[in-house]
């Protein structure tokens, strides 16, 4: 039995209680994406002046943006590997999603669910 309730005054998946560290970091990606898009930052280096964090840090999370869409429900549903960490996703990935996918099994094992 899960540990969460379900139902109309309780959150119906974990995260929206408790959201893990990869799904926090997607999110940060997402948003830090859009504000460039929509010119709320210029740059990543005056994205990371704004958010009074690191050039480095935030271009290798960027890189969470252009996942899979397996990858992103995989995230989002908690069915990622057991010790599946954002370095695994975001450094130097291949540029073809399946190959990523194929990656990450070969690192951690196959996804859950």
């Amino acid at each position: 039995m899960s540990k969460f309730k379900v139902g109309p005054d309780t959150a119906e998946r974990p995260w929206d209680t408790q959201p893990t560290a990869l799904q926090c970091a997607l999110g940060r990606a997402e948003r830090w994406q859009r504000m460039l898009k929509f010119g709320d930052a210029s740059s990543i280096s005056d994205l990371a002046a704004k958010e009074g964090t690191d050039f480095s840090y935030i271009a290798r999370l960027l890189n969470l943006t252009t996942l899979a869409p397996q990858l992103v429900v995989a995230i989002l549903d908690d069915t990622l590997p057991s010790g599946t960490t954002v370095n695994d996703l975001a450094i130097n990935p291949p540029l073809l999603w399946a190959e990523r996918v194929t990656q990450l099994e070969l690192k951690r094992g196959r996804l859950r669910g």
